[in-house]
């Protein structure tokens, strides 16, 4: 067997003795790496935290933003998570800095602080936080217009149509009433020939050599 295949088969022995925890202690340990912090992964309520709080905030951004489908609502729920993300790396940034003054320093209205290397980490997960509470928060204002101009158009195109019927009806009433409006212009034509005609019938011209006044 070459070098190259024995150092795979070792390889292969290794990574089947390492299969982790087997324990249901050492399996559950293993679960809660990602909550250590609690800024990525999936969102939970952290032990310390109250999540009748976070109901409670969750409540509040749809009573005000008022989702109005499934797909808004997850909208909604990403901006409560993250704002309740980015809150919680505020706290741990607060951690970060450790009070290192002495009575002496105190004495002197001076003050001694040190910074943990932490610090940057939680900053960059409070800038993703905000981020994505930015990218649900706009989503949900373009679906919102996207439905408002919707809704315009079909009140527009309802106009539209009550508009036509109107402009129709009305159309309708002219072609009803032009037969009679003919109709009577053709009764005063002949009263007017008729009365032309009857003055005609009694008109006694005048002898010859007289002049009618």
């Amino acid at each position: 067997m070459s070098t190259s295949k024995k150092k795979l088969a070792a390889n292969r022995a290794n990574a089947q003795k390492s299969t982790g925890p087997k324990t249901p202690e050492g399996k559950a340990k293993v679960a809660q790496n990602n909550w250590k912090h609690g800024l990525t992964g999936t969102f939970r309520v952290l032990p310390g935290e109250n999540q009748q709080t976070y109901d409670d905030l969750l409540d509040e951004f749809v009573r005000v933003e008022k989702p109005a489908d499934g797909l808004e609502l997850q909208l909604v729920r990403k901006m409560a998570e993250s704002n309740w993300i980015s809150a919680r790396a505020v706290r741990l940034q607060e951690g970060c800095i450790i009070n290192t003054s002495t009575p002496e320093l105190a004495a002197q209205k001076l003050a001694s602080a040190a910074v943990s290397n932490q610090l940057e980490r939680f900053l960059r997960y409070q800038a993703a936080a905000d981020r994505a509470y930015a990218r649900a928060a706009a989503e949900l204002a373009k679906r919102r217009k996207e439905r408002a101009q919707a809704e315009r158009g079909f009140e527009s195109q309802k106009r539209a149509e009550a508009l036509l019927v109107i402009r129709q009806k009305q159309q309708q009433q002219r072609d009803e009433l032009h037969p009679q409006h003919f109709l009577q212009a053709q009764l005063k034509t002949e009263r007017a020939a008729q009365q032309v005609m009857k003055a005609a019938a009694g008109f006694q011209p005048p002898p010859p050599g007289q002049i009618a006044v």
